[in-house]
């Protein structure tokens, strides 16, 4: 959840016309590169804008490790997105749905075990076991990791795990930085707050197992990582501990733990593995071997099983039954038993089916369920099996070449009575397995379905005016299916439309492009990707009229229903738009209108039907209105003015304010335009905090909110986030839970109270096949409650002192400076002592300056040898001085009368700091200044730059003449020759005129070098005469001491 105070945003700099905007601006303070850190408490007493994920619709379960089931607790786990779904079953067959998903700024936690020990002892890259812990991950962080923020955040969850005490969820990740997440699924634990968070793998996580006893967590990399590792999870907090890692060379299928030992199953192998034995390479006296052995963490020991005559088959999935017993299945049907009875890892090969096997699970009263990739569900006694066996001369079973069924089986689980499994079209059914009589045979009834879109799904309309059946918006897929879902997010409706695919279409595949319901939501609006356009029964799912509208694809239909007749108006890609009437279930044209010069994305009715907008990518937005015709009363749209932008428009809607438009343009922009003026009258970048590029915003609403101002929310396809700004262009909030580009977004609004803003969502959908309900204003946090997570060893043992809990007071850094300022200001206040004065006059302040200072240092001037008395006469300094800046001299005290006489004034040598370099003769000066100004003269542009730029090109020029001379006339020659004569004039006058200046130079230096002789010879008599009264001085001063 990504929720930041309004408060504390900053105006971007990219806002073209904030003071002459139109709206209305909240008083809110803008205070420039103010504090986002979330451990920051400004402004979390009021209530917070922001996004907050509170429903999930589909899934992206692909394979078996997507899924997982918990027979204690009837429950089931599945992946959507981002997110992971944890699903459990009532009594009376109700799903209630649970949502897991971290938060994308989450910091990642450190796993314990210790850093010199390398988490994959035979690789030989040496990688780090964890990644440094990045402070700057928070979303809001104004100096956070700005190239990598936002793929650090895009994370699909591609595995779960129940841990068998129902008290954690383990979800794997896949992405830039994978993540291995463990949940708390207590009721008081928060949804997108994992208890720990392991960053180990640096691909993707494939799976993820936990233990029989909850104490082992096992997780597997991807192919491009392989690497299997093994954590102990503390059972009080969740905290992760890696104690054995190995790598696996082959593809998985799926592993499972059968007992204390973990099987892997794949490509032609079966593998056992032993966290609590070594390999033979490594023993506990001896390093050798992986060299890396300790007691935190060892090298996975394991074993290959012998495949006997499936050597050549894949193992698809595993099923342990027992301590030292699982059903293992392959793709050509073939069914067997793994025995590890005193670790003998024995298959035996039991039955053989007619169907390539995809999932298995072991239900009540010794059940196996198998399902196949055809669709079929077969379910064993695994009593009866465990004492058969195939005869020897029985060949395996090959895999099928079939294509695989839309009724398919990926997974399967058993809840109860009543096994889940998840089709390849993405959905979930849950089915009764309980035979009617003891002669009959399991039925396979579905209880319920949990419906999904198999496809992308290309957009979602809300349904704003209230109907009989409920239905709050409609979502379609490419592959025609429509769903028409409630307010509770259930499916009302779902009719499929057929997509016709013509050979003469240039081999483009047909898809079903854009969908708008009646209000009544009895007929559908349908637009396809050749250019037909259906109107359907949403109860019979029939078409009830179909025409070919336009010669390319259906972009965006718009519907304006009237007392007296139904408008339905399309846009092309033809670049036209057709307007038609719907009346007594036919379709008639009523105009065709072709102003645009390119293709048309977008088209709406405005003013109660009184106005036809469209916008093009022609970089226009028309604006027509409605004339309507003598008799008939059916208007038609004359167009009015015609609104140029920068820019090719991507998206087109109507914003809360009168007379206005909301658009997104291709340059990033987002841009209110005014139909009544034709001008922008605001625009600003959909740029972040982090400093990163800005986004094309794909598709905009524009909702009011609590803080008063309205904002806009849109979606962003190329970096799949949901974005909220203010009208001003400060993002308000930013989260990700789509895994792949997001298509389209919708405003829902109560039926019974469209203007409750508490009431109101956020609907997105993208291309994973998900729909993402999201609410605006998040809930406050609360304080984290662990008792259900980690109990209390003192509730266990009361009164036991050893058992509480330590005591603990930590003083705050804020409360410590506090607590300074009052005892300086106290200091202050009371009378100051004779000794802390006298101190305070004995102790001075040193200057010293900042190394961190921004302004440049000052130049450094080389001390003169000769340093200034304090009556004026020069001495000879023996050391430069550390500071071109004189010290002020200090008043000269009288000589006390009991000063020894090896403290006598005569005895004292002048202080080096006490006397002050002479400042920079004329000639230095001099000097200085024909240092810059030959540099300024020699810089670019200068004439000595020029100079050396002209012989060059002279230079190249002569080669070139000799080479070829085409083209070449008289006149040109001869103009040519001017020009050099004339240059050659110039530099010889130049030339002249330096002889004569280095002339007088060399004169002038003469004379300076007499002139400073004199002047030395000067200085060194009046040293001379003032060491000689010095010493008299002194002398006349040691006999007034004597003669007392």
């Amino acid at each position: 959840m990504n929720t930041t105070p309004r408060g504390q945003r900053h105006i971007t700099s990219q806002i073209t016309s904030s003071n002459n905007s139109p709206f209305a601006r909240n008083n809110a303070s803008s205070t420039p590169n103010a504090p986002r850190s979330p451990i920051k408490t400004i402004g979390r007493e009021r209530q917070e804008l922001g996004l907050s994920l509170k429903r999930v619709i589909g899934t992206t379960c692909q394979t078996v490790f997507c899924f997982d089931h918990l027979a204690g607790t009837r429950s089931f786990a599945y992946t959507a997105g981002a997110a992971a779904v944890v699903a459990t079953v009532d009594a009376d067959g109700t799903i209630e749905q649970r949502f897991f998903r971290a938060n994308p700024a989450q910091p990642s936690q450190r796993s314990n075990f210790l850093p010199a020990v390398s988490a994959s002892p035979a690789d030989p890259r040496h990688r780090s076991p964890l990644p440094p812990l990045d402070r700057t991950e928070w979303n809001d962080s104004p100096s956070g990791n700005k190239n990598g923020a936002v793929r650090e955040r895009v994370k699909a969850a591609t595995a779960v795990s129940f841990s068998p005490n129902g008290r954690f969820l383990a979800v794997g990740e896949t992405g830039y930085k994978p993540r291995v997440l463990v949940f708390s699924l207590a009721e008081k634990s928060f949804a997108d707050s994992p208890v720990a968070s392991i960053c180990e793998h640096t691909f993707g996580v494939q799976s993820v197992s936990f233990g029989p006893d909850s104490r082992y967590l096992a997780s597997l990399g991807t192919v491009n990582d392989g690497f299997l590792y093994i954590w102990a999870i503390d059972e009080r907090g969740g905290a992760p501990t890696l104690i054995a890692s190995n790598k696996c060379t082959t593809s998985v299928r799926q592993m499972a733990w059968m007992g204390c030992s973990l099987v892997t199953v794949g490509l032609r192998f079966i593998k056992v593995w032993r966290p609590n034995d070594l390999p033979a390479s490594v023993n506990e006296n001896s390093e050798r071997g992986y060299g890396l052995y300790n007691r935190q963490h060892k090298p996975l020991a394991g074993r290959n099983t012998l495949l006997g005559d499936l050597l050549d088959a894949t193992f698809t999935c595993v099923a342990p039954f027992s301590d030292t017993k699982a059903i293992v299945c392959t793709d050509g049907g073939d069914v067997c038993i793994l025995d590890d009875e005193d670790k003998g890892q024995r298959l035996l090969r039991v039955a053989n089916l007619n169907f390539t096997i995809t999932a298995v699970c072991v239900g009540p009263n010794s059940k196996a369920v198998i399902t196949g990739l055809d669709g079929s569900i077969e379910i064993l006694d695994l009593n009866e099996l465990s004492k058969t066996s195939v005869l020897l001369d029985t060949l395996p079973g090959y895999r099928s070449s079939q294509k695989p069924s839309t009724s398919g089986y990926v997974a399967v689980g058993s809840i109860g009575n009543a096994i889940v499994t998840v089709d390849n079209s993405r959905g979930i059914q849950l089915r009764n397995i309980c035979p009617k009589s003891p002669n009959d045979k399991p039925g396979h009834a579905v209880i319920q379905k949990l419906p999904a879109h198999s496809d992308a799904v290309l957009g979602v309309r809300a349904i704003a005016a209230s109907n009989e059946q409920d239905i709050a918006f409609v979502s379609w897929s490419a592959n025609g299916t429509i769903i028409f879902w409630s307010s509770q997010c259930e499916a009302r409706a779902v009719i499929s439309v057929s997509m016709d695919q013509y050979v003469d279409m240039y081999n483009v595949m047909n898809e079903l492009k854009t969908v708008v319901a009646f209000s009544s939501v009895s007929h559908a609006v349908t637009g396809d990707k050749y250019g037909v356009l259906r109107v359907s029964n949403v109860r019979t799912g029939e078409d009830v009229s179909r025409v070919r509208a336009h010669a390319g694809e259906i972009t965006d239909i718009a519907i304006h229903e009237d007392s007296a007749y139904t408008l339905i108006a399309s846009s092309s890609r033809d670049r036209t738009i057709q307007l038609l009437t719907w009346s007594s279930g036919q379709l008639d044209l009523l105009q065709t209108l072709d102003e645009h010069a390119g293709s048309v994305t977008c088209v709406l009715f405005a003013k109660n039907g009184e106005q036809l907008i469209s916008c093009s990518a022609d970089r226009t937005v028309v604006v027509r209105e409605a004339a309507r015709q003598p008799g008939s009363g059916l208007p038609l749209f004359i167009i009015t003015r015609t609104i140029t932008l920068k820019n090719s428009p991507t998206c087109l809607r109507m914003s809360l304010f009168d007379d206005t438009l909301l658009v997104s343009a291709t340059d990033r922009t987002i841009q209110f335009v005014g139909t009544r003026t034709g001008r922008v009258l605001s625009s600003f970048k959909a740029s972040d905090t982090d400093g990163g590029d800005a986004v094309i915003m794909s598709s905009l609403v524009h909702l009011p909110s609590t803080a008063g101002s309205p904002i806009v929310a849109g979606v962003a396809s190329s970096d799949k986030s949901v974005r909220m700004y203010s009208e001003d262009g400060t993002l308000l909030a930013r989260d990700w839970g789509h895994t792949e580009g997001v298509t389209d977004i919708a405003l829902l609004k109560s039926h019974t109270a469209p203007d409750d803003l508490a009431a109101m969502k956020l609907v997105t959908v993208a291309a994973d096949g998900t729909i993402l309900i999201w609410a605006t204003v998040p809930e406050r946090p609360r304080s984290r409650d662990y008792s259900d997570v980690a109990p209390s060893f003192a509730n266990t043992a009361p009164g036991i002192v050893s058992a509480e809990q330590p005591l603990r007071k930590v003083i705050s850094h804020s409360e410590i400076a506090r607590f300074q300022r009052s005892r300086s200001n106290e200091t202050e206040n009371s009378e100051p002592t004779p000794t802390a004065m006298a101190a305070t006059a004995s102790t001075g302040l040193k200057k010293k300056p900042s190394r961190l200072s921004i302004r440049p240092p000052p130049p450094r001037l080389e001390p003169s040898p000769l340093g200034t008395l304090r009556n004026g006469l020069t001495v000879r300094s023996r050391q430069r001085s550390p500071s071109p800046t004189p010290p002020s001299p200090s008043p000269r005290l009288p000589p006390s009368p009991r000063t020894h006489p090896r403290s006598a004034p005569g005895r004292h040598r002048l202080s080096v700091s006490a006397v002050p370099p002479l400042l920079a003769s004329p000639a230095a000066e001099k000097a200085s200044k024909d240092g810059r100004t030959e540099a300024g003269m020699s810089g670019f542009g200068s004439i000595a730059a020029s100079t050396e730029q002209l012989s060059r090109m002279l230079r190249a020029y002569r080669q070139k003449l000799d080479s070829n001379c085409t083209g070449l006339t008289g006149e040109k020659l001869r103009e040519l020759e001017k020009e050099l004569d004339a240059t050659v004039q110039m530099v010889q006058q130049k030339m002249a005129g330096q002889k004569d200046e280095k002339e007088s130079q060399s004169t002038s230096a003469a004379e300076d070098s007499s002139a400073s002789r004199a002047t030395s010879s000067s200085q060194d008599a009046s040293f001379i005469s003032a060491r000689a009264q010095l010493e008299e001085e002194t002398v006349s001063g040691a006999e007034a001491t004597v003669a007392p």
